[in-house]
């Protein structure tokens, strides 16, 4: 199967054939292209995943969304599309999660779990998994849970470049504070300032971090908003 669709029809045709017990299974399936941050999805039935933008904003993947595995085996299941962007995280959690009890009787819901994730701040996939899985369990209580409590995190890593250690490669880097300058609207002073600045930065990694020695490699990592731009330059392992 090549894609999330083909493997949930897949998968769900198996699944639903000899299930005299009525068994069913929810499942999310995507694939994340590394390089561009856009994943293309569907859903058997499971809790839409929730996306954390890096300014704050959390929505849900509520689209693309059919029965869960073993219940027809001629389900038809659709793809959705989204893209993480630099920083952006992508939350997948069991319904033990927004459906968590308290004494009240009450759910955590999944507003409840929007507003935890705006209002964390966390960029830290590990962080963020731990704080919201502390807050559910804060919200419950000693009151007995139905469902698993389960919360899975994956965080796209902020944009950057891997330069070899070699002058060359500063046209490179120019070009890519261009586009960063270009998608953010930043000011051309801005972006040509950052970019004279970071010229001086590597060439000083390169000429006396590595004595000219043609092998080595830089990362250089942004992180950028509509109000400003920021770079961090480390030799790179």
């Amino acid at each position: 199967a090549s894609s999330p669709a083909a493997v949930l029809t897949s998968v769900n045709r198996e699944t639903a054939r000899n299930n005299d017990q009525c068994m069913f299974v929810t499942v999310w399936c995507g694939i994340l292209d590394l390089g561009s941050g856009r994943i293309t999805y569907a859903n058997a039935g499971h809790n839409p995943p929730a996306v954390g933008a890096a300014d704050g904003r959390v929505g849900f993947l509520d689209i693309a969304s059919a029965p869960a595995l073993g219940i027809d085996e001629d389900a038809a299941y659709r793809e959705g599309t989204t893209t993480l962007e630099p920083d952006d995280v992508l939350v997948m959690y069991t319904d033990g999660v927004t459906e968590a009890l308290d004494a009240r009787q009450e759910l955590f819901s999944e507003d409840r779990l929007q507003t935890e994730l705006a209002a964390s701040g966390l960029r830290d996939a590990r962080d963020l998994a731990g704080r919201v899985l502390a807050r559910v369990a804060a919200f419950a209580g000693d009151a007995p849970q139905a469902d698993d409590i389960a919360l899975f995190v994956l965080r796209r890593g902020p944009a950057g470049l891997r330069l070899a250690s070699r002058l060359s490669e500063l046209p490179r880097l120019a070009v890519e504070v261009a586009r960063l300058g270009r998608e953010h609207g930043l000011p051309e002073g801005v972006v040509s300032d950052l970019t004279l600045a970071l010229e001086e930065a590597v060439s000083n990694v390169i000429r006396h971090g590595y004595g000219d020695r043609p092998d080595g490699l830089i990362s250089v990592t942004f992180r950028a908003t509509r109000e400003s731009i920021g770079a961090t330059v480390e030799v790179a392992a």
